[in-house]
């Protein structure tokens, strides 16, 4: 009993590292999501000057592209496999940062600086469906089906630790940096994320029955449902918050 115990923690530690290695890809895809959070409301209302209605919108259209790329990125996953699947998903981090960069720079053409604003939060949420959907079927690709429910639970520790983290870490470099220096992080997050995913060995790809998107869709709407009415009201106040302060 006296050795099983110390052999069964290393080998449960083992596992842990095997799947923090790949749900770090999504820590860096929402620290790039994160960074930007708390500051593009009052970018848009104050320094664009348009209302909070489109500080809403400029918020939002990331999560819309997120809900209506998500059975690409499964097909990606499925077809591709997961490591390809993150790797788009950084490369589209690193992109909507340069467009975050562009807008800031834009910034004294209103209109221009907010389409280009807008445009890179639709290709973050493309961005985010591929890593979110990528480092999760890569974690299960590397410790087992059994270990799913481990691999979701680290995930959804590696999202909202970079959310925590990268709301106040956008504020305070948007007040000594600038808002342009949000722009230019996203690009260097994208690029190292990116570069740390082609470091790592891919799983194969499993050939398995294939259910139609709508019957995917059904099986999980009345467990979704619940998920979706509460990250309701973490996105409604995500997004006003800054305004009210």
């Amino acid at each position: 009993m006296s050795t099983e115990a110390p052999l069964s923690r290393r080998a449960d530690l083992a596992i842990t590292g095997r799947i923090v290695a790949v749900v770090a890809f999504t820590f860096i895809c929402y620290l790039t999501i994160g960074i930007p959070l708390a500051v593009l409301p009052g970018f848009v209302h104050t320094d664009l000057a348009y209302g909070s209605v489109m500080a809403g919108v400029a918020i939002s259209v990331q999560y819309f592209a997120t809900l209506v790329s998500r059975p690409l990125a499964g097909r990606t996953a499925d077809s591709l496999g997961p490591k390809q699947t993150v790797l788009y998903g950084l490369s589209a981090c690193a992109i909507s940062g340069v467009l975050l960069l562009s807008a800031a720079l834009a910034s004294q053409w209103h209109s221009v600086s907010l389409a280009l604003l807008i445009v890179g939060r639709l290709v973050l949420g493309f961005g985010e469906s591929w890593v979110g959907t990528g480092a999760i079927t890569w974690g299960i690709g590397r410790v087992g089906p059994s270990s799913s429910g481990r691999v979701i639970s680290w995930n959804g520790i590696a999202t909202y630790g970079a959310l925590a983290i990268g709301a106040p870490l956008g504020v305070a470099m948007e007040r000594s940096l600038g808002f342009a220096s949000l722009g230019a992080f996203v690009i260097a997050l994208g690029g190292l994320g990116y570069w740390l995913a082609t470091r790592m060995a891919a799983v194969p790809i499993v050939h398995g029955e294939r259910m139609s998107y709508r019957s995917v869709f059904f099986r999980v709407l009345p467990h979704g449902m619940g998920l979706a009415l509460g990250s309701a009201g973490f996105g409604s106040i995500a997004t006003f918050i800054t305004l009210f302060y």
